[in-house]
Order: C-alpha cells, then sequence, then structure tokens
C-alpha cells in the first residue's frame, strides 16, 4: 500500500542531507568530507550540470580505468551512478540497473507489454506507455518523472514493470530501467522528492566487490573483463585448485578435459569442452562417457591425428564437431593442471596456469556464449 507519514522530518533531514560540505576544493577538484574521494575534470563538469549531490549522491572510488562491457574506459563510482567516459571524450551514466539485476541473479527478459492493473496499491494504467524494444510499460509517476528528467538519456529504457520491493528496511513501489532504479517514497508526497532514484552505485560496486573477494586470483582478473550475454553473479563456492585437465589442439580450436568431481551438486563426473577458435570462438559441452581404449576408426591425412579416448569418442560420434574443429595436430592430448570456479549465475570459469589464460563458459544452449581471457602468470 501506498502509506502516508508525517512528512517534515523527513523532509527537512532530506534538504539537509542535499548540501554537500566541501573538504577542500581548488579549480580542478571538488572534494567531499563525507567519502573522502574528490570528482575533477570532465566528469566533475557532469555531475554539476546534470543535477549534482542530488541526482548522483557522493564519489565513492576515485577515478580510475576499468573494463566496462569490453572497452576500456575511465569511470567514477557515486551513490547512486557510475559515470564513464567514452572514447569519444562524452559521458555517459553506467548501466547499473541492468547491472544490478544481473549480479542479484534476476537478469531482465524482454517484457510481455502488459500494463500493471489499476488498484489501491498500484500507480494504475491510465496514461501508460509500452517500450517495444525492451516489452515493459511505464506509467503514473514513474513517467512523469522519467520525462521531466532526462528520459531516455538519464535512464535508458525500462527493465521491469512497477513492482513492490524490500529496500534499505522498508517496503516501496519501484521500477527499474537499463541505468536507473526509481523508488516511490509516499511520505515525501507533494514535494520534489516523492520519487528518488535508488543507491545503484554502492549496491552495485559493494555487491561486485565482494564477489571479487571471494574469487581465485586470476579468475577475479578475468571477472572484471567479462563481456559474456549470461549473467555470472557471484560464485556459488570456493575455486577448485590444482585439478587435473588435459587439452588436445585441433586445425580449428582443441578439445579440454577435466573433472568436475569437487562439484557433485553440479555434475556428475568427467566433462569435454569442445572449443572451436576460428573462425568464430564457440564450445560444446560433452560428458566424458568413455571406458575404454579403443583406436580411432578413422584414417587421418598425413602430417593430422584422430584423437583417442574421450576426445576421439565425442568426436567421432558427433559429425558436425568433427567438421567444426578438424582434424587434431597433435598425437595426444598433453596433461596439465587447472584451476575453476562456479558462479551463480550458471558460469563456469577455468583457468589454465600454463597458459595464463582463463576460460569463461557461459550459457552451453549458445555456444557463442564464452570468452577467453588472458590473465597475469
Amino acid at each position: 500500500m501506498w502509506r502516508n507519514a508525517p512528512m517534515y522530518v523527513v523532509v527537512l533531514l532530506l534538504l539537509v542531507s542535499l548540501f554537500p560540505h566541501p573538504l577542500w576544493s581548488q579549480s580542478t577538484e571538488l572534494c567531499f568530507a563525507e567519502t573522502r574521494h574528490c570528482i575533477s575534470g570532465p566528469i566533475k563538469t557532469y555531475w554539476q550540470t546534470h543535477g549534482g549531490l542530488a541526482v548522483f549522491g557522493y564519489p565513492i572510488t576515485p577515478q580510475r580505468f576499468e573494463i566496462v562491457e569490453g572497452r576500456r574506459l575511465s569511470v567514477q563510482w557515486f551513490e547512486r551512478d557510475r559515470l564513464e567516459i567514452q572514447l569519444d571524450g562524452s559521458i555517459t551514466a553506467g548501466r547499473l540497473g541492468a547491472r544490478f539485476l544481473e549480479i542479484t541473479n534476476q537478469p531482465w527478459q524482454f517484457g510481455n507489454g502488459s500494463i500493471p492493473p489499476a488498484d489501491d496499491t498500484s500507480q494504475g494504467n491510465d496514461d501508460c506507455r509500452i517500450f517495444p524494444e525492451t516489452g515493459y510499460a511505464l506509467c503514473g509517476t514513474f513517467r512523469t518523472y522519467w520525462q521531466q528528467n532526462g528520459a531516455l538519456e538519464r535512464f535508458g529504457y525500462p527493465i521491469s514493470n512497477e513492482s513492490v520491493a524490500y529496500i534499505e528496511g522498508r517496503w516501496l513501489w519501484v521500477q527499474y530501467f537499463e541505468r536507473r532504479r526509481m523508488e516511490y517514497h509516499p511520505e515525501l508526497k507533494g514535494t520534489p522528492y516523492e520519487i528518488l532514484l535508488g543507491l545503484l552505485g554502492t549496491s552495485v560496486y559493494d555487491q561486485q566487490t565482494a564477489c571479487i573477494r571471494s574469487l581465485h586470483p586470476a579468475m577475479a582478473q578475468a571477472y572484471q573483463q567479462l563481456t559474456l550475454r549470461t549473467s555470472a553473479g557471484c560464485p556459488t563456492l570456493l575455486p577448485a585448485t590444482d585439478v587435473a585437465a588435459s587439452r588436445q589442439l585441433f586445425e580449428y580450436g582443441h578439445m579440454l578435459w577435466f573433472d568436475h568431481g569437487p562439484y557433485q551438486r553440479w555434475s556428475i563426473g568427467p566433462r569435454i569442452f569442445a572449443v572451436r577458435v576460428v573462425p568464430v570462438l564457440s564450445f560444446y559441452v560433452f560428458d566424458d562417457t568413455w571406458t575404454q581404449n579403443s583406436a580411432p576408426t578413422v584414417a587421418p591425412p598425413p602430417q593430422r591425428y584422430a584423437p583417442w579416448r574421450g576426445f576421439g569418442l565425442v568426436w567421432q560420434q558427433h559429425p558436425a564437431l568433427m567438421a567444426h574443429l578438424g582434424w587434431a595436430t597433435e598425437p595426444t592430448a598433453t596433461p596439465f593442471r587447472i584451476n575453476y570456479q562456479l558462479f551463480d549465475g550458471g558460469v563456469l570459469m577455468v583457468h589454465i596456469p600454463e597458459y595464463a589464460v582463463v576460460y569463461a563458459f557461459g550459457d552451453a544452449t549458445d555456444p557463442t556464449d564464452m570468452q577467453i581471457i588472458g590473465v597475469s602468470p
């Protein structure tokens, strides 16, 4: 329910909080005692001219380089946002609404275009707009705020319908957008602060930091460079380390074998990952059902080889895989040790220290949802 409450105290506290207390200010930077971080340059200009503290909140990190959706950008995190300096010098807000849903394991999907029903707990279905780009409706107070405060540039498209969520100790009506979360605060009804923007900068930054702390060091490097369509989320368990594995090279890729044993909850035993490198990076996953040392039944051309054991069984049972990988370019598989870690979004990361790479496997129904990421030895 939208709940009425005395609002003069809340409004007073909110107004006080909207005036920053600079620690020091120079022509090139503005620093805040509240978080002991500074803003400067184009980000400072953007922050000041696009709403300042009320819109972005205080800075919670210094300006620094990060990998954002596969690009290395200069960024700075704020309580409500992440500002990014694009390669052409323009400033944009990060897609933190989408990112928050991803890392909390509730990635958005194309909506059904339905309009929320009008009842005593909703803003009603009058004056709604449905966005064909995402399939969600934007109605009432949220739509008015969206239109009057930057619309598509500031918020992006809606990626949820309005719903009730538990936010900072209370239930609120909220709606997620690509870049923001709007929150309706009934105690502030009739004031300019009836709609507030969620602290997604703090939430996403803290969640990502917590995830990285629980990662194997090599996986932590790779995690920050992920561009998979599948949401990784956070690690499900501690990494499995020093696991026996092997790899055999083929004309167009390679096969990787290792035993998922430590993760019996998700796997019944050894698995084979067939990785095609050219012309398009892609992967296929198979159970290793080989039980005896049978010889290949096909004769390879000169200077090429037919794989043996589990690799050979999978390769010969799937003609399409034979075409995708070609013949083996080495007579036997090479053994080595790996580390791997599973994430609650379904992503599997495999670290091969010998080659200083991390394989990130996403949705197995989408063969192209994978990456190979170089990491420090």
